[in-house]
């Protein structure tokens, strides 16, 4: 009996250091599974998640904890080898997890950026505007742009300015055309911009030691483009295809809704090519019951294999989200992967991927993902759908998009979930487009 007390001890002991999640995590785990599970648990009276762990068994609580998507991506495909759901819920509930609160995620310090030298053939943003000969007068639109704004030529100026700043989102050798230098080509785009001294100070200290080329500009562009008329053609310079079903309403009154599309494209920023994204416009109720209740209060929805968003007329602010769809496939595409890359976390194979792809391309990966499981943390959990990771960063560039137009001064932050995303989350994307700028510019996306 004493050889097998000790022996019971030892194990008991080697258990504690192989559980690798917290008191914290786990009782987050617990409130998780209870959110998707609620209905059916308060037929039994179970009102709440303490309750419900006080009165299940280990067993019972670790198999539901065990069946549920969201909570594999967070914690279980993290555990080591051979340890399973049962084995957290049994040290858990014998007290023996830490309560030592993790850190807070600290963004590693960015690496210099290095000179590109040449551009790789398959670099995904040399895009070039088209006029009737091919080509805009690029240097008689630049000219004109940077003159004073006066009363006899105020039209004439302010269509070049909208010009010269589309341009400069859509040809990165633009400066290079025009002969000047892209450090003076970017103040020229900033003085245009009509941003509040505290916005050019964020913007500016995001992008401290990067690249003119690889810069985030959304607060510049969306305190411009909150004044700027944007027309369809102006639309059709980002995408593939836009398709309205009220085609009339589009091209005469659909100006919030233009604009909409272009300030979601412009606030992202950082040289994300979407000309192969197509839009329509119209009511996404898409199953074969039109008046099905499930269908009928959709305001958007993302078609991954046809890269194709169908969002309302009357809901301008469904878009962003639609769009975080769209790149996160775009990123999971750029891997090999058929789904979303937020959705990869227990298929993201390092070794497999290091073959295929240069470190710095799986590193910034991983740090995608790392990133979407801490905005996880601090999102809505209501329900099996809001903790998804897929929702979880589609919400995340719909706030995103709100915050960059609310720090220009050209809108209300906006946030329809319960998420608490923080300034450091929005610096931290600011961060990972600017690397992904750099990488697609070095490596090109097919590499």
């Amino acid at each position: 009996m004493k050889i097998y007390r000790f022996i019971e001890a030892q194990e008991l002991e080697e258990e504690v250091e192989e559980v690798p999640l917290t008191v914290q995590q786990v009782e987050d785990a617990f409130q998780r599974a209870y959110n998707i599970h609620r209905e059916y648990l308060l037929n039994y009276d179970i009102k709440s998640w303490q309750q419900w762990v006080r009165e299940t068994d280990a067993y019972h609580l670790a198999i539901t904890l065990d069946s549920e998507r969201t909570l594999y991506d967070k914690y279980w495909s993290h555990l080591p080898e051979g340890m399973m759901p049962l084995d957290v819920v049994e040290a858990y509930k014998a007290n023996r997890l830490s309560t030592t609160p993790l850190e807070p995620y600290r963004y590693p310090k960015r690496e210099e950026y290095e000179p590109l030298g040449v551009t790789p053939e398959k670099s995904p943003w040399m895009w070039k505007l088209p006029g009737e000969s091919g080509e805009k007068d690029i240097k008689g639109i630049y000219e004109t742009a940077i003159q004073r704004i006066l009363k006899s030529n105020r039209e004439e100026v302010e269509q070049a300015r909208k010009d010269l700043f589309l341009l400069y989102y859509t040809d990165l050798e633009l400066a290079d055309k025009l002969g000047v230098s892209k450090a003076e080509l970017n103040k020229k785009i900033r003085s245009m911009s009509g941003t509040n001294k505290g916005a050019r100070d964020l913007q500016n200290r995001l992008n401290a030691g990067v690249p003119v080329e690889h810069m985030w500009s959304g607060i510049y562009n969306s305190a411009y483009l909150s004044d700027v008329e944007i027309l369809p053609e102006d639309v059709d310079q980002f995408v593939k295809e836009v398709n309205p079903i009220d085609e009339e309403n589009y091209m005469s009154s659909g100006r919030s809704l233009r604009t909409s599309l272009v300030s979601t494209f412009m606030a992202i920023n950082t040289s994300i090519k979407y000309d192969d994204l197509t839009i329509e416009i119209g009511d996404p109720n898409l199953s074969n019951d039109p008046n099905s209740a499930k269908n009928r209060d959709i305001r958007g929805k993302y078609f991954s294999q046809d890269k194709k968003i169908i969002i309302k007329q009357t809901y301008g602010t469904t878009l962003p989200h639609e769009v975080g769809h769209y790149l996160d496939y775009k990123f999971g595409e750029e891997f090999g992967f058929s789904g979303a890359l937020s959705s990869t976390t227990g298929i993201y194979n390092r070794e497999r991927l290091l073959q295929r792809f240069p470190k710095e391309k799986v590193d910034w990966g991983e740090k995608y993902l790392g990133f979407v499981k801490d905005l996880s943390e601090r999102s809505d959990i209501w329900s099996e759908y809001t903790q998804s990771f897929v929702e979880v960063f589609a919400r995340f560039v719909a706030e995103f998009v709100s915050w960059t137009k609310h720090q220009a001064a050209a809108g209300r932050r906006e946030n329809e979930f319960n998420d608490r995303f923080t300034e450091v989350d929005f610096s931290r994307f600011v961060y990972l487009l600017q690397e992904k700028s750099y990488l697609d510019r070095k490596y090109g996306l097919g590499n």
